[in-house]
């Protein structure tokens, strides 16, 4: 008998629209809403109500040898209320099935929830479950690259010893699947859960993991450290005896054919809740974000919004539409690059722009008004941020991240600007005060402050050959390196109108051609120079010849005979 939920289950579970007669009269009753968790709403899910997978919403994922099993299509099916995966056996092959978000839907943070009735036998489990979509590919930093968040497994069997059909194992793996990987689990928790429909959730926030079933906390997480990636969600069945015997051997006469196997995972829906202050962009209505029908569930842009892009942004060309405040700008992977154009100020809030989960770049060409202290998370996949409307304002500005920041146009931005990992492209006006350049300065524009730059900072001026030029102090601290390039027509150069003083290293590349005996180079021009370079790396030169590097001093080197100095 299937088990009744709680109370509040009960009202999660009123999900189908009944007709009520009347001698006189046809009531409908509307479908109910789930209740999400307090500060939550519905952005994205499925009822499995049809006859066939939604596959604008789910892929049919790793199709083909899985295990000792065979991933196949029609080991999914839907049967008007629910989806169902069944595993199966025939000419002693072994079938079963994926579905997964994958390039459909991966957002980040988040409540997820789903109803599952578990119908697993030896040799095999069933589980809901999240994936990264870098964590196989890229380098172990769990929070940038993220975790495989298996929300419930379970299995019949633990190793053929303890009937564990009553239970669930959550688990966690991290750093990829080599040598380097590491895991976290709950154990067997929860009980009575071998028959009937329970609902599994999975509350993510930047800090913590909190797992429920039937509403109950049962695990939090363990050692693993909080993804900040984008993850999809995956419905699946596996079957293994050879590489482990974690849901013990499988049935010598296996599961029996597609109709009449019953070893299944029937799922009634699957939910993903935002919260309440993080708005999905679709576009699909107009361009404009004034009109609330662009917005997953109507909703509306306000003061403590983080405006998210992701995949379903069908339309990712947009306009603010009037002057608006916001709290943060959010790219997650979409399906084109993402564009903010017109002239309506954005007032952007604490939350300022995060790209590191991004696949693609940005562009913004409203103005910006940095209205509160705030970082920007730039991702290096994202690749370049592209604003060329104005930057305003007074407030702390962070630019973190290992993606490129690129300001074009004339930015009046005055407050404090640091430069802490990545990229500034700094190619129009900007009047940061000051400036400090921990991550790499270039571009061929003008610093209207004073910069400094930062142990460990670099300068490289111009995109490839170009000028840089400072209104200000430039300071270049111990440890910090500028790059040049020079040929025989044109070269870098810093420009500075106020006073230089050198520190840290000088690197200098030739581009083309044979230097010679008076060749001379203007690195630098300031109003004044003081210190002196720790180390200087710079072109080979014909035999005897060598670089004059006293001339630093009026911001000058030149190639002069080996036995000369002036």
């Amino acid at each position: 008998m299937r088990r009744l939920p709680s109370s509040n289950a009960l009202k999660r579970r009123l999900s189908r629209l009944f007709l009520i007669a009347c001698p006189a009269t046809l009531f409908f009753i509307p479908r109910a809403v789930a209740t999400p968790p307090p500060g939550y709403y519905l952005v994205w899910g499925d009822e499995f109500n049809g006859t066939a997978l939604d596959r604008a919403k789910w892929d049919y994922w790793l199709l083909g040898n899985r295990r000792n099993a065979v991933n196949v299509t029609n080991a999914i099916s839907l049967n008007g209320s629910n989806l169902v995966i069944t595993t199966y056996t025939s000419n002693k092959v072994h079938y079963t099935g994926f579905v997964a978000s994958d390039q459909t839907f991966r957002p980040r943070y988040g409540y997820w929830e789903s109803s599952i009735r578990w119908s697993d036998t030896n040799g095999m489990w069933s589980a809901f479950w999240l994936q990264s979509p870098e964590m196989v590919t890229r380098s172990p930093d769990p929070r940038l690259f993220g975790t495989e968040i298996d929300i419930a497994e379970h299995r019949f069997l633990d190793k053929d010893t303890s009937n564990i059909a009553n239970k669930i194992q959550i688990n966690l793996h991290w750093n990829g699947y080599g040598p380097s990987s590491r895991s976290s689990g709950s154990g067997n928790v929860a009980s009575n859960l071998a028959t009937g429909f329970h609902t599994y959730g999975f509350l993510w926030t930047p800090d913590s993991y909190t797992f429920l079933v039937d509403e109950s906390k049962v695990y939090g997480h363990g050692s693993a450290p909080i993804s900040h990636s984008t993850a999809w969600v995956a419905l699946s069945s596996e079957v293994d005896d050879t590489s482990t015997l974690w849901a013990g051997h499988i049935p010598p006469e296996g599961y029996g054919g597609l109709a009449e196997s019953t070893t299944t995972m029937t799922v009634d829906y699957v939910r993903y809740y935002a919260p309440s202050n993080v708005l999905f962009w679709t576009g699909a209505e107009s361009a404009y974000w004034t009109n609330s029908a662009n917005w997953a569930a109507g909703r509306q842009p306000i003061a403590d919004s983080d405006l998210t892009f992701s995949e379903l942004s069908t339309n990712a060309m947009c306009l603010p539409g009037t002057d608006c405040a916001i709290s943060g700008l959010v790219i997650l992977q979409t399906k084109q690059n993402v564009s903010i154009l017109g002239t309506n100020t954005i007032n952007l809030g604490a939350h300022g722009i995060d790209t590191s989960a991004a696949s693609r770049g940005l562009k913004i060409e409203a103005p910006i008004h940095i209205a509160a202290s705030q970082t920007w998370l730039i991702g290096q996949k994202a690749g370049v941020l592209n604003l060329t409307g104005a930057l305003t304002g007074k407030e702390e500005l962070i630019k973190a991240g290992l993606g490129t920041l690129e300001l074009g146009g004339a930015n009046d931005f005055n407050g404090s600007l640091n430069v802490n990992a990545g990229k500034l492209l700094a190619n129009g006006s900007l009047a940061a005060n000051p400036l400090t350049i921990r991550g790499t300065l270039g571009g061929n524009g003008t610093i209207g402050g004073p910069t400094v730059v930062d142990a460990g900072g670099v300068i490289s001026p111009g995109n490839s050959i170009g000028t840089l030029t400072f209104s200000g102090t430039l300071n270049l601290s111990s440890n910090s390196t500028v790059f040049l390039e020079i040929n025989h027509t044109v070269h870098d150069q810093l420009k500075i109108t106020g006073p230089l003083i050198y520190g840290g290293n000088l690197s200098v590349t030739n581009l083309g051609g044979q230097l010679k005996e008076g060749d001379r180079f203007k690195l630098f021009e300031a109003k004044s120079y003081r210190g002196s370079f720790q180390q200087m790396n710079l072109p080979p030169l014909p035999a005897g010849l060598e670089w004059n590097t006293q001339i630093l001093t009026t911001g000058f080197i030149s190639v002069i005979p080996a036995t000369q100095k002036q």
